[in-house]
């Protein structure tokens, strides 16, 4: 039933190793190339050039490798057949958006699902166990220096704080019972 999706995959699947392998000869070409023996000479712009280039090939050889991987996976699904088949919700992913993308593994609104935006602070998603209040509360011109909350957007955030790698879970979020959480509390009887 899916062959020509098989077909496709495996025809991308050589091209993206032809593309790989000539960036491999490229670049070994480049690296073993000395050039000038010595970058002295050498203005800081065209060595930030010559950097950024090479970052530049680097990220690509990877999207090709990570795609080389998808086209993998998606072939291998073919084999046991679980291709067509989303992995979040287990329905068939509709002709149309294999057609588009052959190496799909979740349907479109499972897909959206996840790409929900996250522009929120992440301590939002601990305020359930705090009592319900206004968090949109700008602290207003008129606040006192000696005042703790000086330099914190929300109020809530001189006692709510998570760890030096941000947000890692619920559990990681750290209530501090300081005299601005006594305030907020005492604010929400």
């Amino acid at each position: 039933m899916y062959e020509e999706f098989k077909q496709q995959l495996t025809d991308d699947r050589k091209a993206i190793i032809k593309r790989i392998e000539q960036e491999a000869t490229y670049t070994d070409d480049k690296m073993n190339d000395p050039g000038e023996l010595s970058h002295y000479d050498n203005h800081p712009a065209d060595e930030g050039t010559e950097l950024y280039f090479r970052g530049r090939d680097m990220a690509v050889r990877q999207q090709w490798e990570k795609h080389l991987h998808e086209i993998d996976e998606a072939l291998k699904r073919i084999e046991n057949g679980t291709y067509g088949i989303c992995k979040k919700t287990g329905e068939k992913i509709p002709l149309e958006r294999l057609r588009v993308q052959p190496t799909a593994t979740t349907t479109v609104k499972a897909r959206e699902k996840d790409e929900r935006a996250t522009d929120r602070p992440v301590e939002e998603e601990v305020l359930f166990e705090l009592p319900e209040g206004d968090y949109n509360n700008y602290m207003d011109e008129d606040t006192s220096p000696d005042d703790d909350t000086t330099g914190y957007t929300e109020e809530f955030e001189s006692f709510l704080s998570t760890g030096l790698n941000g947000y890692e879970g619920s559990d990681k979020v750290t209530f501090h019972r300081n005299k601005q959480y006594k305030r907020y509390t005492e604010e929400q009887e």
